[in-house]
């Protein structure tokens, strides 16, 4: 993982495991991650349209957090990866 997305691991409560299933939901649906908006999208937290102007949707925070990790994500890796890199070892 420290090698296909390592500014992912940098953000504050961003561990192994919550890195590893936001590479994997990334490459379930690389079409739809094709912006900031389509991944808060895809994560649940891009605001609900609503009919009045009096409803207010508290989700700045999580917007935010998503805005963070998708920058982790798309970021490009300082190593090139190869097909190898990804296999098990024996």
């Amino acid at each position: 993982m420290k090698r296909a997305a390592p500014a992912l691991l940098e953000p504050f409560g961003v561990g192994p495991e919550t890195a590893g299933q936001l590479l994997a939901s990334a490459g379930d649906y690389p079409e739809r991650i094709r912006s900031e908006a389509a991944f808060a999208h895809l994560a649940g937290v891009a605001p609900p349209p609503v009919s009045s102007g009096r409803t207010h949707r508290m989700r700045c925070l999580k917007r935010f957090v998503a805005r963070e990790v998708y920058r982790a994500l798309t970021s490009a890796p300082t190593t090139h990866i190869t097909q190898t890199d990804l296999a098990p070892t024996a």
